[in-house]
This record gives C-alpha cells, sequence and structure tokens, in this order.
C-alpha cells in the first residue's frame, strides 16, 4: 500500500531521516513511535506532502507521490491541535473539505450528516462552535472533517495528547473501533508506548532519524532487536556484565566488557527449566501498581534487579525478605 524506498530526509545540511526503507499494508493501524525529535512526525510530514525528501521515493499503492502536491494525494490527516476552524460550527468545519474539493451542495449534506453519526455527534452538536464541545468532542469532528471525503490513507498526529489520561485511554479505543469500521489504512504518530502497543496491527520504532526496529506490538516487545527498543519499550534491568557473569555457571557465555539486559516481565520467582539462572538476594524496595507489586532486590552490592508480580499470584514479599528469582538464557540480551 505504502512505501518509503531510500528516503532521505534533510532540513539544511541535518539529515532527519536516515534512508528509511519500510512497507505499510493496506487497511493496516500502523504507529510511528519514538520520542521526541526521533523523527517520527518528518516522516508523517513527508508522506502527507508538508515536506520533501531529499531523496529517495514513497508510492501508494503503484503511483510515486513523492512529488505529487498535498491536494491530489488523497490523505486525510488529524493534528495534536486538531486545526478547527473556530468561528464555524462543527458542520461547517466537517463540510470544509468536501466545500474545497468543490463537492456538489446537494451531495454535501447527506455526507456531513453521515461521518457525524459515525463518530457520534449529534444533529445538536452539528449547530454548535468548536469552543462549545469537550475535547474528546473537538477530536471527534477533526476525525470526522478527516475522512468525510474519504482518503485511502487516515494519518493521526499525537492525537491525543493534549487530553487527560483517563479521556486518552476512551478515545484511542473509539478510534481503533473507527478505524476497523472504515478499514482505512491508518498511521497514528506517537511518543507514548502504551498506545502504539494497545492501538497497532504492526509499528515502527524511531530514534535520532533512524529506523530501530518494525513488527507487531507483541514481536517488538518481547523481541527487541536494539539496544535503544530494549530500553524504550517496556521496563528493562540493565546490569554490568562483569557482575552478572559470575551467576552464569556456564548456562550462557556473555561479554562482560557490555551490559546485560533483561526485561522485568521476564523474571520468575519460580524455577520452571533446569537451566534457569538464579539470583538470590533481599527486598529492598516494594512498589504498588494496583494489578500487581514491583519489588527491587539487592542481590550482591553491585548488582539490583527489578521484577513484577501480579496480585493474586504467589506469595507477596516483604521489605528485607530473602527471595530467589529466576530467568531463562534466551531471556538475557546484549547488543
Amino acid at each position: 500500500m505504502i512505501r518509503f524506498k531510500d528516503i532521505i530526509i534533510k532540513y539544511g545540511d541535518f539529515v532527519a531521516m536516515n534512508n528509511l526503507n519500510l512497507h505499510i499494508k493496506e487497511g493496516e493501524f500502523f504507529s510511528f513511535l519514538g520520542p521526541s525529535g526521533s523523527g517520527k512526525t518528518t516522516v508523517l510530514n513527508t508522506l502527507v506532502g508538508f515536506l520533501q525528501s531529499a531523496s529517495g521515493t514513497i508510492t501508494i499503492g503503484d503511483q510515486d507521490i513523492t512529488n505529487v502536491p498535498i491536494e491530489k494525494r488523497n490523505i486525510g490527516i488529524v493534528f495534536q491541535s486538531y486545526a478547527l476552524f473556530p468561528t464555524m460550527n462543527v458542520y461547517e468545519n466537517i463540510a470544509y473539505g468536501l466545500r474545497a474539493k468543490r463537492y456538489p451542495k446537494k451531495e454535501i449534506d447527506p455526507l456531513v450528516r453521515d461521518i457525524a453519526k459515525k463518530v457520534d455527534l449529534t444533529d445538536e452538536q452539528l449547530l454548535k462552535k468548536v469552543s462549545e464541545l469537550s475535547g474528546g468532542q473537538q477530536q471527534r469532528v477533526a476525525i470526522a472533517r478527516a475522512m468525510v471525503t474519504k482518503p485511502k490513507i487516515l494519518c493521526l498526529d499525537e492525537p491525543l495528547s493534549n487530553l487527560d489520561a483517563k479521556l486518552r485511554v476512551k478515545l484511542r479505543q473509539e478510534i481503533k473501533k473507527l478505524q476497523k469500521e472504515f478499514g482505512i489504512t491508518t498511521i497514528y504518530v506517537t511518543h507514548d508506548q502504551e498506545e502504539a502497543l494497545t492501538l497497532s496491527d504492526r509499528m515502527a520504532i524511531f530514534d535520532n532519524g533512524n529506523l530501530q526496529q518494525v513488527g507487531t506490538p507483541k514481536e517488538i516487545y518481547t523481541n527487541p532487536q536494539t539496544e535503544f527498543v530494549q530500553n524504550f519499550i517496556g521496563e528493562t534491568n540493565q546490569l554490568p556484565g562483569k557482575d552478572f557473569k559470575e551467576f552464569l555457571q556456564e548456562k550462557l557465555e556473555i561479554d562482560e566488557t557490555k551490559p546485560v539486559y533483561i526485561s522485568i516481565h521476564n523474571i520468575r520467582t519460580e524455577k520452571k527449566h533446569k537451566d534457569s539462572i538464579e539470583l538470590k538476594g533481599e527486598i529492598k524496595g516494594i512498589e504498588y501498581f494496583g494489578l500487581y507489586m514491583k519489588y527491587t532486590l539487592q542481590v550482591t552490592e553491585e548488582l539490583q534487579v527489578r521484577f513484577i508480580q501480579f496480585i493474586g499470584v504467589g506469595k507477596e514479599h516483604e521489605l528485607g525478605e530473602a527471595v530467589s528469582i529466576y530467568v531463562d538464557p534466551e531471556n538475557i540480551r546484549q547488543y
């Protein structure tokens, strides 16, 4: 569906994205995830047409759109600020794109009302100024305006970042539901790992102008391919290789000059395999998270390991308690 081939994006001499090669399938909910300055929004803006790449090609289906004007790319976009027109009511905001594309007047009204119904906007709300709506309602107006012209692709650039945490969770469920209902290829830009993991069919991780990894949320969470992804997705223990090596008992060879990474979800309090590596220590910290407890285990003076245990699964531990934890060799990573 969408293919970036050898894309390089520059601001003057600064390389904002270096040699991007990426394929997004038709109908996917695909997220661009990374910290601020990673290049994710730059890639989105190049797809939409706000930026021009220094080299490489972008194709949608069989069409090369690298130099096609924005208005001819048939891509809808929802901005972080929503970019709604404050002097227009909701109906006029949604109808704006149709009028700009010179749709006949008799076609505009049924299209506006149909998309408004699909995003749960009432006839009464259509007559209100956007300033009279809540943040969640404004977001639905922005989505309706982007989708009313039936674009091939919908792009959402940090659309939930201005909302409170509870509303973000509610609206990301609505976005996913709408995307599946419309079957539209959707690209979602976010710095929020939880959003990307819960929404995406697949996702791309960016850092410092480079593509780090592409995969399903499960693939990326359970099998990070780079040191950046290991540290960025989920929570991980970074341990000195030279201090960790003594616990391996020849079950695994590691480079003691490099750090060892163990994700906290890969640590257990029961030994399940004969090759599992045991770490003994004393509980030095306890954090309560509702569904689970997070413990800090002091193994040696140099080694401190964090692990989680779900409430109701196994014995809860106390400060100062002696505890053994276990990790399988395949879950110990170095880069």
